[in-house]
């Protein structure tokens, strides 16, 4: 029995399905259900598995937008928090699978990171802009890239407010607005979100752990 897992729904199906795998990892659940219970009326198997292939392999395969929102909770002052935030260096430490990255000018970055989304995994090229900012309390970067297998394309802008609550105690409050175009979003709101959640989750506490070991310094 050949077995495969998406959204957390899981599906067991005879060996004939093997030839159409990795295509049903790829596509939504409606498509999947379509096609798990439609291929048994077609009497030629190949034929209804390059229909599929065709069907996904269409450009406009899929888009998601998704907010982000949410708070970080700093030992540092927000001065500290700003100046940890805008060097590139230290910054990019943060993030998880962080690979390459080059400073272009004073408000701008590109680099590369490894990541994984649900059954595919790549690398993901991206630039970030700080397109608005008022030091230290806020700044609005916005972010595009590419992933380097199914070449889906993602735009962020992400807004970050820095509030200090008391002396060497400030709350990181963020909100990104994310479009994901491309076979990336078939995955679904679930996948994406329990992939971002993570992330996410692993750059606080970096973040946390960068501006404290700066503190001790």
């Amino acid at each position: 029995m050949l077995e495969f897992w998406s959204i957390g729904l899981h599906y067991s199906t005879t060996p004939l399905l093997q030839y159409s795998s990795p295509l049903l990892r790829l596509c939504d659940l409606g498509a999947r259900k379509s096609y798990l219970a439609g291929i048994w009326r077609h009497e030629n198997f190949i034929s209804a598995c390059e229909q599929f292939r065709l069907q996904c392999s269409a450009p406009e395969l899929g888009k998601s937008s998704m907010i982000f929102d949410g708070k970080i909770d700093l030992d540092a002052s927000a001065g500290q928090a700003w100046n940890f935030l805008i060097d590139v260096n230290r910054f990019s430490a943060c993030l998880p699978g962080i690979e390459q990255v080059r400073q272009v000018d004073d408000r701008t970055f590109e680099g590369t990171l490894a990541a994984a989304v649900g059954p595919i995994s790549g690398k993901f090229s991206f630039r970030s802009t700080i397109i608005d900012s008022r030091r230290p309390q806020q700044m609005v970067v916005r972010t595009e890239g590419a992933d380097s297998v199914t070449k889906s394309t993602v735009h962020a802008d992400m807004t970050i407010d820095l509030r200090e609550v008391t002396a060497g105690k400030t709350e990181m409050v963020y909100r990104a607005d994310v479009n994901i175009q491309g076979r990336l979003a078939i995955l679904g709101d679930m996948v994406l979100r329990a992939t971002a959640s993570l992330i996410l989750q692993e750059f606080a506490n970096r973040l946390r752990r960068g501006l404290s070991d700066r503190a001790a310094t």
